[in-house]
């Protein structure tokens, strides 16, 4: 139950630090930063099985961010702190940037990771916008 709890703060840590940095850099040095990678150099050399451990629980502390986060977080941070936590472990991953429809809202910008053919922050519903670029 600690290391629920201490992994989770530390999520919640880490994405206001990547939702400041998305505040500060402008676009284009964010999307040369999200391209590069640079993080990839501190790479860690896990074996199989602790990465296969990693990965289920780095995705769902990443969707329960995403269901809790209010102020000081947005999809793009948590995209972003996806990638880096699994480009930490070696595993592929794309961030898709795009459109959402919402009601009440219309369109917005929108950004969500993907990686193993699944969503590891929510994504859009197919028909309810459009995917303009993945990195």
């Amino acid at each position: 139950m600690r290391w629920r709890w201490l992994s989770s703060f530390l999520i919640k840590l880490a994405d206001h630090a990547i939702w400041i940095l998305v505040k500060l850099l402008p676009g284009s040095s964010l999307i040369a930063l999200i391209r590069t990678r640079p993080w990839q150099g501190f790479r860690l050399n896990l074996p199989p099985q602790t990465v296969a451990l990693l990965v289920p629980r780095i995705r769902s502390l990443l969707i329960e961010r995403s269901h809790q986060a209010r102020i000081g977080s947005s999809c793009l941070s948590r995209a972003l702190l996806g990638r880096i936590l699994l480009d930490l472990i070696d595993v592929p991953n794309q961030i898709h940037i795009g459109m959402n429809t919402l009601i009440g809202r219309g369109k917005v910008p929108h950004a969500w990771l993907m990686a193993e053919n699944r969503e590891f922050t929510p994504g859009m519903l197919a028909g309810d916008g459009c995917n303009f670029m993945i990195l």
